[in-house]
């Protein structure tokens, strides 16, 4: 009898070992194995583009005369049997810019009619992305014979690469002899913070009593305006105010319901003259959320139509349609002007193209993964 009770708490045991070895593994051992996985398609990637950057560039050592494909296009290494790839849904593009794409059949020529629209002489294959498809490809932009490659990251150890490579996306590794023509082709006019040796994604903390953020150096004159910040705000009692502010263009306010935290925006014109203000959204206090507002042309019944809304989360809250259209020039951010606001913010990102709602969606899931889901 004392045997048989013996086996059973042996048993027990072993089911207990299991049990925890099962739940460490889910929690750390599975986490860890696909990160490590998504390092490995990283390293592809920017082992790829560093050889075709190295390639390029003793092209225009040797070969001055060498055709880079058309400025104000967009190259991409995902197959299409439609040239300006309007079948893949890949994200907007600003008006006179298009994308370009081959079949399957030409797609890794190294004569130019590959993909990348240059003819390379010491490659017998052009590499295309692990995966390949509409959010993670490679693309190739060019004007007078300067470009920029680039490849969308997809783990976190190397976004901190992507971060410092003074390109425009901080989510993108890219390289090339101009690194603006990202920005260019996506409409992205800046990422937070500013200066050029910073990192975008650094997280700033607004400790209550809490300074205010100046972003200058830059001008935006649009008719469109994308604003999107990650936030993660303590609760007070005060009333909160400006969380955002262009003087003279756009505010986001925020508005302390002392359960949480109600957004909206408005766009100025000029003397301060309140034009257009969106629908209100909220967000819970103590956790990360992404904010912003929309202010641009938005598809709705299959028309164009012009409309403000809030940003919450990657979308759109209730866009409101607007009668006639402003054009905003601004040259400075302002954030927390009275020092109302404690927690800690990062990733602005102002775009002055007209994103669709797809678009704003995608890059919420994508900063949300790379970024913010363990912070």
């Amino acid at each position: 009898m004392n045997i048989k009770k013996e086996r059973i708490l042996k048993a027990l045991v072993l089911l207990g070992l299991i049990a925890i070895a099962v739940s460490l593994y889910i929690q750390y051992g599975a986490p860890y194995l696909h990160e490590h996985s998504l390092q490995k398609l990283d390293e592809k990637r920017i082992d790829d583009l560093n050889s075709l950057n190295g390639t390029l560039q003793e092209i225009l050592k040797t070969n001055s005369k060498v055709s880079f494909g058309n400025s104000n296009t967009v190259y991409v290494s995902i197959p299409s049997n439609n040239p300006t790839c309007t079948d893949l849904n890949l994200p907007s593009l600003p008006d006179a810019w298009q994308y370009h794409c081959v079949a399957t059949s030409t797609l890794q020529n190294t004569d130019g009619t590959g993909w990348l629209p240059v003819a390379l002489t010491n490659i017998s294959s052009l590499p295309t992305d692990p995966i390949n498809n509409q959010s993670q490809h490679y693309s190739f932009i060019t004007l007078n014979k300067r470009y920029e490659l680039s490849a969308q990251i997809g783990s976190q150890k190397y976004v901190a690469i992507s971060e410092s490579d003074r390109g425009s996306d901080p989510l993108g590794y890219e390289i090339g002899d101009n690194l603006q023509l990202l920005g260019q082709a996506t409409g992205l006019v800046m990422s937070f913070p500013y200066e050029p040796d910073a990192t975008p994604t650094t997280l700033f903390s607004l400790k209550y009593p809490a300074q205010k953020i100046e972003i200058d150096g830059f001008r935006v004159t649009s008719k469109n305006l994308v604003l999107t910040m990650w936030v993660k705000l303590a609760q007070s009692d005060t009333e909160s105010y400006e969380l955002v502010e262009a003087p003279k263009s756009f505010i986001l306010y925020g508005y302390n319901t002392h359960t949480d935290l109600d957004i909206f925006g408005s766009i100025y014109g000029s003397a301060r003259k309140q034009i257009f203000a969106g629908d209100v959204g909220s967000i819970n206090y103590n956790e990360w959320h992404q904010v912003g507002l929309f202010y641009g042309s938005l598809r709705i019944n299959g028309k164009n139509t012009l409309v403000i809304a809030n940003i919450i989360d990657g979308e759109l809250i209730d866009p409101t349609t607007v009668s006639s259209s402003t054009t905003l020039t601004f040259d400075s951010i302002i954030i927390n002007k009275r020092k109302t606001y404690s927690g800690t913010i990062g990733n602005l990102r102002i775009y002055n193209s007209p994103l669709t709602a797809s678009d704003i969606e995608r890059q919420y899931t994508l900063e949300s993964k790379l970024l913010f889901n363990n912070k």
